[in-house]
């Protein structure tokens, strides 16, 4: 660790499984971000395994959901906590809400709603989130 950085890595089924020891070793990382969930439905499928792999490697960890702006904002706090909830503890980063205008199906859906409706389905999500977690959730985004 250099100076008063800490660095960490997000990760997904896009990135694959990632051998967090190496990880800290080479790259000096100490936390990992993991997607747990996104929209009302999906489960990563590569969430369990570096969930766990970070906790053994004894790394700070979060659990990410990727927000779907057309689908039910309070569905989707269900669902991230349905997911990531038993398994979420005090210590790790709270509740993260990824929040990305892209890909472009994602950009389509926000551009559907006028800014003000946009906010109000992110902060609906974000209360539901807190109320699960008992504390604040993270935003976040680009």
């Amino acid at each position: 660790m250099s100076g008063d950085r800490i660095r960490g890595m997000d990760v997904s089924h896009w990135t694959g499984l990632v051998n967090w020891r190496q990880a800290k070793e080479r790259s000096g990382i100490n936390f990992g971000i993991v997607k747990a969930t996104q929209g009302d439905r999906y489960i990563d499928d590569t969430f369990d395994t570096n969930w766990t792999s970070l906790r053994r490697e004894n790394m700070i960890r979060g659990a990410y959901h990727f927000f779907e702006p057309k689908v039910d904002p309070v569905a989707q706090a269900d669902h991230y906590w349905n997911v990531a909830g038993a398994v979420l503890h005090s210590s790790d980063i709270p509740p993260a809400l990824d929040i990305e205008y892209y890909p472009d199906y994602i950009r389509r859906e926000y551009d559907a709603f006028s800014v003000n409706q946009r906010m109000k389905r992110i902060q609906a999500c974000l209360e539901r989130l807190e109320a699960h977690a008992g504390r604040k959730p993270v935003v976040y985004t680009s």
